[in-house]
């Protein structure tokens, strides 16, 4: 419609004033003449404004006409691959065409102006007309449309260019967003589903399972009159009444809406249902590239959706206690799977929920345990989002970058295009760029360096807990030149990344289970049978503690001290996670050392004089 519109104004203001008041329909004589000999007092460069509105108007309707083409093509092209080769092949190309769409409004600029500068040479360029011979042409001079096609084709050349540039940083961004950040997204979409399904529990009808569980003395934790059945009943029927009002007042809007539509369509008639038809057929398609688009994890806002996950680690302990609180049966202490099951649609789907939590999967879930893996997740969602931002404001410096190169490749081809000197252009800009390299040389290879690093090694993420030379560090934001960490104490490091691509980083959010050795000093007179019971005593402590460690304990004589009339032994502390969170870490390492003590004091086992622990980790 906006095609027509724009037509017919251009027409009327152009076309139908030089056909009414300049068109020179006859020759002195008066005979009339052909088309192509048409002239008129009322032009622009001696071509008249009828040839004008000619060519503006093709090329009005052109730009219309590529913008719908390219929109519904990709659709089309998918959904053919789709019946030709089934649905795996319609999602995979669905992801290449992804990145079509992204640049949908580009890549139809960029064949608009092609379209144009083909439209304007055989319309204007190659026809013979009238008006070109009264310039006098002679084909060894240009004239101003010569120049025309000159900037359209520079054009051309350049949006062509510039698509690509923004396709290369397009490319560049999705497949590391999909490589670094799909499966955390994944899990956090598919957490904070599973605590959406879980908040059921929170309402006052929550079904009844006490009967499938054993009964004992239960030990449920204080609720913080929030969220809980008790201290949230009449907010959470509240909360149910305003939303089912809200779901009716929104039904009854759609249905009203709808109506009215369909009202207005049986009046519409002629014109006005070819324009509804293309309004609907437009808004169809662009539906279907925004919800393509949503698919392209590039979005900084990607667990917007993920609601129920809190927002801090208060709310998320809040969460924990009151949904324990509200899952466990009556007379128990710990949630089992089929505390899950009424609230999901099969016990498959109550299991995989269920593994979510239980963690160290030892088939039940302890009040505490609920209480980290949901603060957890509060962390790891706030992680990425800020490592989303962070990657983000790095690719846009990325693509500035790619775009002064490209700029200046632009700039090279226009000067050729109008037979400009380019060797004198080259000269001034050599002149300037060779000293520049002496300043900037060791900045543009720090600076590729950082993008190698940030891109392609990617070492941690913002939020994780790394160690470098032996030091712990939390990641706190990254940036294409540095990385900003905190340090244990509080203190913020920042690390230029060159320098971080040279060191031996470990990372402790991305390991699985973790362990540490202690070394102890032992009396050289501790006999067999004592490094049994001390055995047996630690295997007992592991099984009662079987939710923090894995149940292995062994002592090894790593050397015989005759001079301090002791042996040093080496035990392994294997715990269940890593140290990501390291306070939980410290707790699980007090207790086992707690225990050893105990253990060692158990078994008569003596220790020599200055004989301190001493620990390394792997």
């Amino acid at each position: 419609m906006r095609a027509i519109v724009g037509d017919a104004v251009i027409f009327v203001v152009f076309g139908i004033t030089d056909l009414s008041f300049g068109i020179r329909y006859t020759d002195d004589k008066g005979d009339a003449v052909s088309f192509i000999n048409w002239t008129s007092p009322l032009q622009i460069g001696n071509m008249p404004l009828l040839m004008w509105s000619i060519y503006i108007m093709a090329s009005w309707t052109l730009h219309f006409a590529t913008l719908f083409v390219l929109s519904i093509v990709p659709n089309i092209l998918q959904r053919v691959f789709g019946l030709a080769l089934g649905s795996y092949y319609e999602e995979r190309m669905g992801e290449y065409l992804n990145y079509f769409r992204v640049l949908h409004k580009r890549i139809t600029f960029t064949m608009w102006n092609l379209l144009s500068n083909v439209l304007w040479t055989s319309f204007v360029i190659v026809p013979d007309w009238k008006w070109k011979r009264d310039l006098g042409e002679n084909p060894d001079t240009w004239y101003w449309y010569h120049y025309v096609s000159k900037v359209l084709l520079s054009l051309f050349i350049g949006q062509a260019l510039w698509v690509g540039e923004k396709l290369v940083t397009e490319i560049i961004a999705t497949l590391f967003f999909r490589r670094a950040y799909k499966d955390r997204i994944k899990l956090s979409k598919q957490a904070n589903s599973v605590l959406e399904k879980l908040a059921v529990s929170l309402t006052p009808r929550r079904p009844s399972h006490a009967a499938t569980r054993p009964s004992g003395s239960a030990t449920p934790l204080p609720s913080s009159g929030i969220n809980t059945p008790r201290g949230s009943a009449a907010a959470a029927a509240a909360a149910g009444r305003n939303a089912s009002a809200s779901v009716t007042d929104f039904e009854s809007a759609a249905a009203e809406a709808t109506a009215n539509v369909a009202a207005k369509k049986k009046k519409a008639t002629g014109i006005t249902r070819v324009g509804n038809f293309i309004s609907k057929r437009a808004q169809i398609t662009l539906n279907t590239v925004a919800a393509e688009l949503n698919n392209v994890i590039l979005d900084p806002n990607a667990l917007s959706s993920a609601s129920t996950i809190p927002k801090s680690q208060t709310a998320a302990h809040a969460l924990a206690r009151d949904l324990f609180n509200a899952l466990v049966a009556d007379g128990a202490d710990e949630l089992v799977v089929e505390d899950f099951e009424p609230y999901f649609g099969s016990r498959h789907e109550a299991k995989r929920a269920f593994k979510l939590f239980d963690k160290n999967a030892s088939g039940d879930i302890s009040p505490l345990e609920m209480k980290a893996v949901v603060a957890t997740w509060a962390q790891e969602k706030e992680d990425i989002e800020h490592s989303i931002k962070d990657i983000r404001s790095a690719v846009r410096s990325l693509d500035w970058m790619l775009g002064a190169v490209v700029m200046f490749i632009i700039f090279l081809i226009v000067c050729n295009i109008f037979q400009l000197p380019v060797a004198s252009y080259m000269s001034a800009v050599a002149a300037v760029l060779v000293p520049s390299t002496f300043v900037f040389g060791g900045t543009l290879k720090e600076t590729f360096e950082s993008i190698i690093f940030l891109f392609i090694s990617h070492f941690y993420d913002v939020g994780d807990l790394i160690a470098v030379d032996g030091v712990y560090f939390t990641v706190k934001s990254m940036s294409i030149l540095n990385t900003t960490l905190q340090r244990g104490d509080g203190k913020l490091v920042y690390a230029p990344n060159s320098v971080l691509s040279h060191k031996m980083i470990d990372n402790v959010r991305r390991s699985g289970h973790m362990s540490e050795d202690v070394t102890i000093k032992i009396a050289l007179d501790t006999t067999e049978a004592q490094l049994d019971d001390l055995r047996d005593k630690m295997l007992a402590f592991l099984e009662a503690e079987a939710r923090e460690f894995h149940v292995a304990f062994a002592v090894v004589i790593k050397e015989v001290l005759l001079a301090e009339r002791a042996l040093r032994c080496q035990v392994t502390i294997s715990h269940k996670g890593n140290w990501q969170p390291m306070g939980k870490r410290a707790a699980r390492r007090n207790r086992f050392m707690f225990a050893l003590k105990q253990a060692l004091v158990e078994a008569k086992i003596g220790c020599p004089d200055s004989a301190a622990p001493e620990s390394a980790e792997h």
